[in-house]
């Protein structure tokens, strides 16, 4: 509703400025009538985005757009409280309106466009397929992902085309030639192609035929729309790994993922909770949707453990003689590694040998390197970027925690738990629950309140924040419930062994 009206109000003001220029050209308008409305006018719009404004903190466009309504609202209180009557600065002004404006509106109809294109792409797609309908036999399989690198669908998808190579003919495609490949294959043929989406589409679909590929298995919203758009006689599962109703996808991944619900064979949702989010949000058909989880793998974890060292010596030294917390996860805003720090600065008040390590890579790095440092934490929290082998850090650590604001179902949750960590993770919409107390009781971990995002300094520490800090505590502080938690960690990943979930896989693709 609020971008609704935002819109409506910007195409309103949009109008006015273009009135209000022709009008000082043609001098029919009171200079002091003129600097009142486009006051008024600057100072509606700059609530209107400041309202909005936590879900647009990464929109550098809108950032743009408000630092200059906020600069022309000065120079206009500034002009109206001189009375000046230059027409040159009141036409300057104008103009600057009608192109913070006009950007704005042209950009939205740009989407538009862009979405009409994407819902017209897939309508005949799916046309033309229904007249080729007849399936293609056999079992070979396409795993379709856009990379390969620093992420829990890349290395889920890796893991399934490793065990699924088992029985099947197995190839995994993607499409980001230029990224880093984090993830290695064993003996499974990895094909790499680039281009813009409707190049995408044509290269995928060409894949397919040559191939002869008769399921195409796809992870994320992109994937499950290029999987969708390039069917040719295969069946098309999609692989839905996040709570999306409440995740950043701006306007067309959510038009997309409307369509993939829509024209997909078989959805895969990686807990119930993603589950009941597609069914109630995006109208999927409950016959079309199942739950499979994502799995470990024992064999490999311990593998890793076990392998030559990766911690060089200044890693080495968080963990001697401290108790040590740690997290992984892309560094952004669904993962609140911000809030968690705010939190450890309460934590380290109580006790200062407590260490925080966070693994993992990610846009909001410089941010959260200024926090730590505002915060005065550098000597009790470390982040040390991705690591292909983060087994032998959880090894070595004493708690894991997951702050997430919304999860599909953490893969590091299981990895910690396979490594033997007891887990405080946030009670947030997705799979948390449903692996900490799939009962409704906590019996494998804590669950802790979802707070409000935050990666400020000054402000004032939220109570969901000093109950996080007071969980760490208590873990760290308390031996005999760090073993508890620690025994029923061990306990619960068996519920997620390869063996139990790929007989899940093995049923969709038999089927």
């Amino acid at each position: 509703m609020k971008e609704i009206i935002l819109r409506i109000t910007k195409y309103v003001f949009l109008i006015i400025c273009i009135l209000e220029f022709i009008a000082i050209q043609t001098n029919e308008i009171e200079i002091r009538t003129f600097y009142i409305t486009n006051l008024i006018v600057y100072l509606i719009v700059i609530a209107i985005i400041i309202v909005k404004y936590v879900q647009i903190r990464e929109n550098h466009a809108q950032s743009i757009h408000l630092t200059v309504l906020i600069i022309c609202t000065i120079f206009c209180t500034y002009l109206l409280i001189k009375d000046n009557s230059l027409k040159k600065q009141m036409t300057i002004l104008e103009i600057i309106n009608i192109y913070c404006l006009g950007i704005d509106v042209f950009r939205c109809i740009c989407i538009k466009i862009k979405i009409i294109t994407i819902n017209t792409t897939i309508e005949l797609m799916t046309i033309f397929n229904n007249l080729t309908k007849k399936r293609i036999k056999g079992k070979n399989i396409l795993i379709l992902i856009s990379r390969l690198n620093n992420g829990g669908a890349e290395r889920t998808a890796v893991n399934l085309a490793e065990n699924l190579a088992k029985k099947y003919n197995v190839t995994i495609l993607s499409y980001y030639p230029k990224t880093k490949q984090d993830y290695p294959l064993n003996n499974i043929e990895h094909i790499v192609i680039e281009g813009k989406e409707l190049s995408l589409i044509r290269k995928i679909k060409k894949i397919k035929k040559q191939r002869k590929i008769n399921y195409c298995i796809s992870f994320c919203t992109n994937s499950n729309f290029l999987n969708i758009a390039s069917r040719y006689r295969e069946n098309v599962i999609v692989s839905i790994r996040n709570f999306l109703s409440l995740s950043e996808a701006n306007k067309i991944d959510y038009k997309k993922n409307k369509k993939i619900s829509k024209y997909a064979d078989k959805i895969i949702a990686v807990s119930k909770a993603v589950e009941q989010d597609e069914i109630e949000n995006f109208h999927v058909e409950k016959e079309k949707i199942t739950t499979i989880e994502n799995f470990y793998e024992k064999e490999k974890i311990e593998k890793q453990i076990n392998s030559e060292n990766t911690l060089n010596e200044k890693e080495e030294e968080i963990f001697k003689n401290h108790k040590v917390i740690i997290t992984s996860g892309r560094l952004e805003y669904q993962k609140a590694q911000g809030n968690l720090i705010r939190a450890f600065k309460e934590v380290v008040n109580k006790n200062n040998s407590i260490k925080l390590i966070i693994i993992g890579q990610g846009k909001l790095e410089q941010e959260l390197k200024l926090l730590i440092k505002e915060l005065q934490l550098e000597n009790n929290v470390f982040l040390l970027g991705f690591k292909t082998n983060p087994y032998q850090y959880l090894k070595k650590a004493d708690v894991f925690i997951l702050p997430s604001l919304y999860e599909g179902m953490s893969n590091v949750v299981l990895e910690a738990m396979a490594c033997g960590l007891p887990i405080i993770a946030t009670d947030s919409k997705g799979g948390n629950r449903e692996i900490i107390a799939p009962n409704k009781k906590e019996e494998y971990g804590v669950l802790i309140p979802v707070p409000i995002y935050n990666i400020s300094s000054t402000d004032k520490i939220s109570s969901e924040e000093k109950q996080m800090a007071q969980a760490i505590l208590e873990m760290v502080e308390n031996e005999q419930l760090r073993e508890h938690y620690k025994q029923q960690s061990l306990k619960r990943i068996q519920d997620f062994s390869k063996d139990k979930i790929m007989k899940k896989w093995y049923k969709i693709i038999e089927s």
